[in-house]
């Protein structure tokens, strides 16, 4: 099983992988992840820790944005990180770490820790400890944000273009997820899935957040209130024309 792969065949793969063609590609997908990033709350004073950055398509988009901000872009492959640097040299506010996730230590602290398509290539039995460390690198009001081949999409894959699988790749469910996120501290803001280089759903996007005291749940001002629901009042108006 791919799941036994040590890290030695792991780094061996991405070096191999990463050395047949060396470029940015940018796709649908590096777009929407930077889109559903901004939309999950990304600013541009933000600093982030990337995980699984390859060769750096989703790093170039968030370093263009993040003016006053910067990227520490981590990767297991040293050929991956060398490329990126390569790649990404106009960019004066990335930082990069070669590094297995799973042995990965910091004092930062981050505002957001992003996984462009990498989670479902980490062996599953190191997830809790991937969580237990995001509960120390992430600000109190920083998110999480997990961009992964919808479950059903890898099992497809799987049985139709096998040839086609890294030497990890791995069908997660939102279930096993969502506990590993809980007990550890955190709260569900976003699980969606979408249709993005097929006609079914075939990625989804997760967001998380620290859990916060109750003492910080307060009530809307009351003209915001009535506000939102005038506009959603007349959106429902006009799609039920």
């Amino acid at each position: 099983m791919a799941q036994l792969a040590d890290k030695a065949e792991v780094k061996g793969f991405y070096d191999r992988f990463e050395s047949e063609d060396i470029g940015l590609h940018l796709s649908i997908r590096h777009f929407t992840i930077f889109k559903e990033l901004v939309r999950s709350g990304l600013r541009k004073d933000h600093h982030v820790l990337e995980i699984g950055s390859g060769y750096g398509p989703v790093t170039h988009l968030m370093a263009s944005y993040l003016k006053k901000g910067r990227v520490l872009a981590t990767d297991i492959s040293q050929g991956r990180i060398t490329a990126a640097k390569q790649l990404l040299s106009k960019h004066a506010n990335v930082d990069y770490e070669v590094v297995d996730v799973a042995d990965f230590q910091t004092d930062r602290k981050f505002d957001a820790i992003v996984l462009p398509d990498v989670l479902e290539h980490i062996p599953e039995e190191d997830h809790d400890r991937l969580f237990e460390a995001f509960a120390r690198f992430l600000k109190p009001d920083g998110f999480i944000f997990i961009h992964i081949p919808h479950p059903l999409c890898i099992d497809f894959i799987r049985k139709h273009e096998p040839e086609t699988l890294q030497i990890i790749d791995q069908a997660l469910s939102s279930d096993r997820m969502l506990q590993r996120a809980y007990r550890n501290g955190f709260y569900l803001v976003r699980l969606e899935s979408r249709a993005l280089s097929r006609s079914f759903e075939d990625y989804e996007v997760i967001v998380f957040r620290r859990n916060r005291p109750y003492e910080s749940y307060t009530l809307q001002p009351q003209p915001k209130i009535i506000w939102q629901k005038f506009w959603r009042r007349v959106f429902w108006w006009y799609h039920c024309l």
